[in-house]
């Protein structure tokens, strides 16, 4: 009896000792380079660097996923000004007078709006609208004092984004048309789907990708440049959830925040798999970066 007892305790004192010695259960792949932060966090950094900031307006990480881009809230103070945040600080970067900007990888401003009814402002001089029958106009930006578009019976684009390297730009119409530009050439803007509502645009390789909503339903186009221009070559739907955050650099995960009217869940996943992981409740912002900045 004794010696039964004795080697039950030198077993418990084994696996109690290799519980001790145990590493922590490895990382879900899907998760790697992931972080999540609040905007406190953010808010909280920028005022350390000495910059005043009352809040954050809209957030992302660069095309090379090591520095996030932050266009804080309309404020006196904070108005027309974008910071740049990365593990070396924090740098303030001077835009036009606008309620939107967009950066290219080194932090020039591409393009701007200031109300998105009264058209897009590129660095290169160019001017973009659309008509009320979805032809997409470019010129010369209207003079100022110049009849509104609205006055005019011209609408604009429902929806402008830039992608992280500022090289390509998507829109939406309010008819659910989705065009594809070049920065550069805005001229060359030409429609690539229809019934779809864009909302991100990233560039992966020789891919690029419009995400959005087909419907109700949140998805993402896989365009790719043949000698008749971009065209889609694949697509995917996001059931259960609400729209893409963000896009990894090899085009193969995405960051996504589910459909709930009370603190939406994010989520990682692939594209390659399919494969979905839960992040966490809402509340928190989260991207794809290399390094935490914060």
């Amino acid at each position: 009896m004794p010696n039964r007892r004795s080697a039950a305790f030198a077993l418990l004192l084994l696996v109690c000792g290799l519980r001790q010695n145990a590493q922590p259960a490895p990382k879900d792949s899907l998760l790697r380079d992931v972080i999540q932060f609040s905007d406190k966090k953010v808010v909280e950094a920028i005022r350390r660097a000495g910059f005043e900031i009352g809040g954050v307006d809209d957030l992302q990480s660069d095309r090379t996923k090591t520095k996030l881009l932050v266009t804080p809230l309309f404020s006196s103070r904070s108005n027309w000004i974008a910071f740049a945040i990365t593990t070396n600080g924090v740098t303030r970067q001077t835009a036009p007078p606008a309620s939107k900007v967009f950066f290219d990888e080194g932090g020039k401003v591409v393009a701007w709006f200031t109300n998105i009814q009264d058209g897009v402002y590129f660095a290169s001089g160019a001017f973009l609208h659309i008509a009320s029958n979805d032809v997409v106009e470019v010129s010369s930006p209207p003079n100022v004092g110049a009849t509104s578009a609205k006055e005019r019976g011209v609408w604009r684009v429902a929806r402008f984004e830039v992608d992280a390297s500022g090289s390509r730009f998507g829109l939406a119409s309010r008819s659910d048309r989705a065009y594809l530009g070049d920065i550069a050439h805005p001229s060359a803007v030409k429609c690539v789907a229809t019934n779809f509502a864009l909302n991100k645009i990233f560039l992966a390789d020789d891919r690029v990708y419009l995400c959005g909503w087909r419907g109700r339903k949140a998805g993402c186009l896989i365009l790719r440049e043949n000698f008749e221009g971009f065209v889609v070559v694949g697509e995917f739907e996001f059931r259960g959830m609400n729209s893409v955050v963000d896009m990894d650099q090899s085009g193969s995960r995405v960051i996504l925040i589910e459909q709930s009217d009370f603190m939406p869940s994010l989520y990682v996943q692939s594209l390659i798999t399919g494969r979905r992981v839960r992040l966490g409740r809402g509340g928190h912002r989260a991207v794809f970066m290399k390094q935490n900045p914060l």
